[in-house]
């Protein structure tokens, strides 16, 4: 429907105005050349790490709040999935399916693809689900549920990349990943389903 087009139109917008338009431009124009930021990539990796998660989380969430508060103030819950569906899934072509068309299949090794996949498909749901804690926002008016996705948004991303630099296996990263997302999923949908049934 018209209403589910726009929505999932918004989400993209969504992701790519706050990230690809604002936030990457920044680091890689702005911040990338001052002596600060290089001091604390080269010393302090792991704030490093959590400068940008925070920050990717900030803007991210921002951007998600920012829409739905101008352009989609009254949505069901069918609605707000389609716009995390969108928001996901422009993030998931663009850090892996232009890659993937770039490089070619045949440069792509099996495991690397499927943990690819893997990722993604966690990180789509984590985008669905914080989709509603930042609706939740919009339609308790309170910054409770925006607040919970920048954290969320922020540890999921600076765990995951911690995780990895200190060697635990990719599988149980992804696996965990996974899980997590997806009991975030059922809590954000739960109380979505409980605040539109209080509402009718």
């Amino acid at each position: 429907t018209k209403d589910l087009r726009k929505a999932y139109f918004l989400g993209i917008l969504s992701f790519s105005i706050s990230q690809l338009l604002i936030r990457i431009p920044i680091i890689q124009y702005g911040l990338s050349f001052q002596p600060w930021y290089i001091l604390l990539s080269m010393k302090y990796p792991v704030l490093t790490i959590l400068f940008l998660s925070f920050t990717a989380g900030l803007f991210e969430e921002f951007g998600r709040y920012f829409i739905f508060k101008k352009f989609l103030p009254s949505l069901n819950l069918k609605q707000i999935l389609i716009f995390g569906l969108g928001h996901g899934g422009i993030e998931a072509f663009i850090l892996v399916g232009l890659p993937f068309l770039y490089v070619g299949s045949t440069s792509i090794l099996v495991n690397e693809a499927f943990y690819a996949g893997l990722e993604r498909i966690s990180a789509l749901i984590i985008h669905v689900s914080l989709s509603f804690f930042v609706y939740q926002s919009i339609s308790k008016k309170t910054k409770i549920g925006l607040i919970l996705a920048i954290t969320i948004h922020t540890l999921s991303n600076f765990l995951s990349l911690i995780f990895i630099m200190q060697g635990i296996s990719i599988w149980i990263i992804e696996f965990g990943l996974l899980l997590t997302s997806l009991i975030l999923l059922i809590t954000s949908l739960k109380e979505r389903i409980k605040y539109e049934k209080n509402n009718d």
